[in-house]
């Protein structure tokens, strides 16, 4: 039995919608409120930005337990964009509970899932005769697990690849679990889950059908 690397895309470069305008309302005491308009860009610094999950209903999306670029390209208050290269303002993102600061900065997140953000921009000038308003804008990052074609990997990440998958074939699963976690399926126990989905007497289960997609890609 032999490992099969999925081809999720043929064109070598995997990506995934990472930039898209998202609008927040900004309340104030008064009663008023102020339409915010953010352009995010987040980019994998080594395999660029991603976009073919353009289909998916998070406008923000990154990849767990690898660096990612955030950048802020366009901000506009009521239609009114900022300028933004000025050096008038600083820019404070809040991504997982952790601090930066520019325009543009890196961050790591190590968990799948949904994350609560925020970036508040903010004039350098603070005296009486400057404008004085802070504006935060509320956004979410969805962490997703990334599946390339093997051959567009970088030479250190197809060798993690191949150095697990060694694992997987050379250990039994008692010894896996005690060693990485409940989580661990030996080759053997994945090769038995397949035959016994797909050589059953009466019917092929897990080809013979739509079904085969879902299968093949959990």
């Amino acid at each position: 039995y032999f490992p099969l690397v999925l081809v999720t895309d043929i064109r070598g470069k995997s990506n995934i919608r990472s930039s898209d305008v998202s609008t927040n309302t900004l309340e104030f005491s008064d009663g008023k409120s102020s339409l915010i308009e953010a352009q995010i860009t987040i980019k994998n610094p080594i395999y660029g930005s991603l976009s073919s999950l353009s289909y998916l209903p998070w406008s923000h999306i990154a990849e767990p337990y690898k660096e990612q670029n955030i950048e802020l390209s366009s901000f506009k208050i009521d239609k009114k964009s900022l300028d933004l290269l000025s050096g008038n303002y600083e820019f404070t993102w809040s991504i997982n509970k952790q601090e930066y600061t520019g325009k543009k900065v890196s961050f790591q997140i190590d968990d799948i899932g949904q994350h609560d953000c925020k970036l508040t921009v903010s004039p350098t000038d603070t005296s009486d005769n400057a404008a004085s308003e802070s504006y935060t804008y509320h956004f979410v990052i969805m962490m997703k697990y990334v599946r390339r074609e093997i051959r567009s990997l970088t030479t250190a990440d197809r060798e993690k690849y191949f150095k697990a998958l060694k694992k997987i074939y050379s250990m039994k699963d008692v010894a896996g679990k005690a060693l990485y976690g409940d989580r661990f399926r030996s080759a053997e126990v994945l090769l038995l889950k397949h035959l016994n989905g797909a050589g059953t007497s009466d019917c092929d289960h897990w080809h013979d059908g739509p079904a085969i997609l879902t299968h093949h890609v959990a």
